[in-house]
């Protein structure tokens, strides 16, 4: 499964995603703010990121293209904001609205770190 970095200054939002992601065998770790999400990155790069945009410290459009100069790093942008073109133009690859469809978050994260076919929980 993949490692997944959460970026979200809403501990109850990232709590949610940490708990759906980590129950399909994902590993996932999280930050409060672009700034965190950068000096996670740099001890341990994950392989796709979950960004909001607004946030303090550093904003989730800044961040955005910090992870991505260089890098094909699938980054999925979830925000209240109404900033899909924002988002798009800051090099994210995918866009999703709060609040957001779990189920079809989770479905493209799998296919954005090619587990979509891979079984959910492993023994």
């Amino acid at each position: 499964m993949a490692k997944v970095l959460i970026v979200d200054d809403d501990s109850q939002f990232r709590r949610v995603l940490r708990i759906a992601l980590s129950a399909r065998g994902h590993q996932v770790r999280e930050a409060e703010n672009g700034q965190e999400a950068l000096d996670e990155m740099r001890r341990d790069a994950a392989d796709i990121v979950l960004l909001d945009w607004r946030m303090p410290v550093m904003d989730g459009e800044h961040a955005c293209r910090a992870l991505r100069a260089g890098s094909v790093l699938p980054v999925i942008v979830v925000a209240a904001a109404d900033c899909e073109q924002e988002a798009f133009a800051a090099g994210a690859s995918a866009f999703f609205k709060k609040p957001v469809d779990a189920r079809i978050l989770l479905a493209c994260v799998d296919a954005c770190t090619g587990t979509a076919n891979e079984p959910a929980i492993r023994k």
